[in-house]
């Protein structure tokens, strides 16, 4: 029979989800889990992510890595793919970043991932239409000292407001907590923008809408947008969307069913 302190836990865990244990090992493992209420816990926290990641489809992206690097290094342990570490130290990384996920899981919300969302910060003039005494400067300076409320006041004074009066007024109403309304600003500001070729504001309104969305509690739409941005290294909102943040947003579909 294969001893736990020789396989070291994580693995030994691992190798059970897996299937892989030798009967003798399972029953024993099993009876075990029956008498230990934390390693209970600990196997069920894994589980959970093992099952996530099979859901997302990130299972398959690490058997493609663990699969290269066995090719090109001739190795056939697993998680040896993380690089050179021993098998208990890269075991336990794994077991590590489950658990750190499973945690993330249980706090992870639109408000707390909301959080993470940054302010449009304008320019004080941009475009030729921006004249010193134009509504649309107006809008813009109210807009970039905070004054998030004058911003609407003014915008909904506006007859034929400009796509950058548009675009200002949803962030404002992005930074008031109204969503809604923010939602609609976007999707009108990417409308136009198509409509006229005029894309100045594109990029920052499909950013934006995402984030509207997000705290609209409309997951999966905002999924949908970040995962664009993600995937797309020429967007100018690239870099906001990285890895981590990308799987939260991931993390918080999944969880909601979306």
């Amino acid at each position: 029979m294969e001893s736990n302190a020789e396989l070291g836990r994580a693995e030994y865990i691992d190798r059970y989800l897996r299937g892989e244990l030798a009967e003798a090992d399972r029953v024993d493992f099993e009876r075990k889990l029956q008498e230990d209420a934390a390693l209970y816990e600990e196997v069920e926290s894994v589980r959970s992510v093992r099952s996530l990641l099979k859901n997302y489809g990130m299972r398959q992206d690490l058997q493609a890595i663990h699969a290269r690097k066995m090719a090109e290094k001739g190795r056939s342990s697993s998680f040896q793919w993380l690089g050179s570490m021993p098998m208990r130290i890269a075991a336990g990384v794994v077991l590590l970043l489950a658990s750190v996920l499973v945690i993330r899981m249980a706090t992870l919300n639109p408000d707390s991932l909301g959080t993470q969302a940054d302010t449009y910060q304008p320019e004080v003039v941009r475009g030729e239409a921006n004249t010193p005494r134009s509504p649309s400067h107006m809008l813009l300076l109210e807009y970039a000292n905070g004054n998030y409320k004058s911003v609407v006041s003014l915008y909904n004074q506006l007859r034929n407001p400009a796509i950058e009066d548009i675009f200002i007024a949803s962030n404002a109403y992005l930074a008031l907590a109204r969503p809604d309304e923010a939602i609609k600003g976007f999707k009108r500001v990417l409308s136009q923008s198509n409509e006229t070729s005029d894309r100045q504001f594109y990029p920052d309104a499909q950013y934006y809408l995402a984030w509207a969305y997000l705290k609209d509690n409309q997951v999966g739409q905002a999924e949908s947008i970040f995962s664009q941005i993600h995937n797309t290294p020429s967007h100018p909102y690239h870099k906001k969307v990285g890895t981590w943040f990308y799987w939260q947003v991931k993390l918080l579909r999944w969880k909601q069913g979306a």
